[in-house]
């Protein structure tokens, strides 16, 4: 056999291995390491808006892998060469679709992120008809029993009046922000050890999760995760603009205060109709500005 034949034959060796590889242990997708770079990038810019009571903090551009496998099985290192190459050597990766399989995603415009979420009295300025209930009826505590439809509604009358469009987050730009350039099950690990420094939750005094006294705080009360965003995990979960598993429901985020610490991990989703108002759900918003001409 000719050498360039040879060299031909090891060089396609190669580049299948490599490939195989690649696939194998996730990496990321070459077109997001060559715009931009490894590990992966994205974070906040360092400039802020105030805007009717809330602070927004600008996130750049970047990507980050969404998902987890926590409730899927992992499978081993034979198995995952199997899920590439069809053969069937070890344990395969099980997924079931709603944390996993693990994907990268590219986050690829900026966006504006409230520090918070959305509180009663920012969000009754807007929304004249909303009726606070006994868990959260302070003024600077969450806006909670608000709709899907009624988080959008105060979205688009803010966005009316204004020079920017304000809105829910897609579940990407959520998970994005909560992470905040970690993938662990938890922006501060992957065990719940400290989760009390960052979050408000049911099991942070080993109180009955259905106990009347749990209620979520008033926001901005604990340390924010590395990007500055404050309970982004528990307290209450927030809405995302997403559909569900089908179009007639809406997804949601993010864990509450009666919530256990593996409601509170990053990759948690959980999904209703969007008419409901649930004791414990409120809305955190994005903004973009508009293109400079």
């Amino acid at each position: 056999m000719p050498r360039w034949v040879r060299f031909l034959v090891l060089l396609a060796l190669l580049v299948m291995l490599g490939w195989v590889a690649w696939v194998v242990f996730d990496f990321p997708p070459p077109r997001l390491l060559l715009r931009y770079g490894f590990p992966p990038a994205g974070g906040p810019t360092g400039r802020h808006r105030d805007i009717e009571g809330l602070t927004y903090i600008e996130l750049s551009a970047g990507y980050f892998r969404m998902g987890s496998h926590h409730l899927c099985e992992r499978g081993d290192l034979l198995g995952l060469v199997d899920s590439v190459l069809g053969t069937d050597w070890g344990t395969r990766p099980e997924h079931n679709g709603t944390e996993c399989p693990t994907r990268w995603v590219e986050i690829a415009e900026p966006f504006w992120i409230a520090t918070t979420e959305i509180t009663n009295r920012i969000f009754e300025d807007e929304i004249y008809d909303h009726e606070r209930c006994a868990y959260s009826s302070e003024d600077d505590q969450p806006a909670v029993r608000v709709s899907w439809w009624s988080a959008r509604r105060y979205c688009r009358k803010i966005s009316e009046w204004s020079d920017f469009v304000l809105r829910l987050p897609t579940e990407e730009e959520w998970e994005y922000a909560c992470r905040a350039g970690t993938d662990t099950e938890y922006f501060f690990g992957d065990a719940p050890d400290t989760m009390c420094e960052h979050t408000h939750h049911e099991t942070e005094n080993g109180s009955d999760p259905w106990d009347s006294e749990q209620k979520p705080l008033i926001v901005g009360g604990r340390k924010p995760n590395p990007w500055g965003l404050i309970y982004m995990v528990g307290n209450v979960w927030e809405w995302c603009e997403n559909d569900g598993p089908t179009s007639n429901v809406r997804i949601f985020r993010g864990g509450g205060c009666r919530s256990g610490s593996n409601d509170c991990r990053s990759a948690t989703r959980r999904w209703t109709v969007p008419g409901r108002r649930i004791a414990f759900l409120g809305f955190r918003p994005v903004m973009t500005l508009p293109e400079k001409p």
